[in-house]
């Protein structure tokens, strides 16, 4: 329910009838006050429940038992949408430090360009590291010249904020990716990330191929080069495959 406050028309001709004006004005202010103040708490009550039940955390015959993460996250998403009042302070430090190094030679050159930019503020500190190594000009008693070889390595570690998860809950932790192109050609593109309860490993298409959780391994293939114990049984696969009883310890 909205309440529009206009300035008063006075259109009168007489200081008399002026004044009537403006005290029938007031009146008009002090009764919509009045109803606003004293209706403030069922207002605001009856649009949370409304946006509760939407979605469908009220049950039967109007008691509430309602999942206290799901509340928080409806009540909170109402308070954001509403406010009239939004104070956000954010503090930032970024750092970039810079390397290099160049052998020169009969064979030719050899050029490493390393460089790493920091970025920290309040959910969680990032880094970037580049490393390009460069062959350049190299000589050799069968081929005169070869072309530029160039490796270029871009790699990231970010600490902190990683992602909210589907309860709207921050989740902290830590993940490492690398990027390696050779002769500008992708050669590898992986990362891996740890949280609390969770160790997973990406594909380069942010596939999740294998993790460990709550005293499980999950993983899309598997490949054993020595023994396995699953249970009291071991195989080995160092002179083919064998499965033998170990008992249980």
């Amino acid at each position: 329910m909205g309440f529009d406050f206009r300035l008063p028309k006075i259109t009168g001709h007489t200081d008399r009838e002026q004044l009537v004006q403006i005290k029938s004005y007031l009146y008009q202010m002090v009764e919509q006050l009045n109803f606003a103040m004293n209706n403030f708490d069922t207002i605001t009550t009856s649009a949370v429940e409304r946006y509760v039940s939407k979605n469908s955390l009220l049950r039967e015959n109007e008691n509430v038992t309602v999942d206290a993460p799901a509340t928080f996250n409806a009540i909170k998403s109402l308070i954001i949408k509403s406010a009239d009042i939004v104070e956000a302070y954010y503090e930032e430090i970024n750092k970039q430090l810079v390397g290099e190094y160049v052998a020169i030679s009969d064979f030719g050159i050899f050029k490493e360009s390393t460089e790493s930019n920091i970025s920290a503020n309040s959910t969680s500190i990032t880094e970037n590291y580049t490393n390009i190594q460069e062959l350049i000009d190299v000589m050799n008693n069968d081929i005169d010249s070869i072309e530029t070889t160039l490796i270029d390595v871009n790699a990231y570690i970010r600490t902190g904020l990683l992602y909210t998860n589907d309860d709207g809950i921050p989740v902290y932790g830590l993940e490492i990716g690398q990027l390696n192109t050779v002769d500008e050609e992708e050669v590898f593109n992986k990362y891996a990330r740890f949280t609390s309860d969770r160790l997973s490993f990406y594909d380069q298409n942010g596939t999740e191929v294998a993790y460990i959780s709550d005293y499980k391994l999950y993983i899309t293939h598997v490949e054993i080069k020595g023994t396995a114990i699953f249970g009291a049984f071991e195989i080995n696969t160092t002179k083919g495959f064998r499965l033998k009883y170990v008992g249980r310890g």
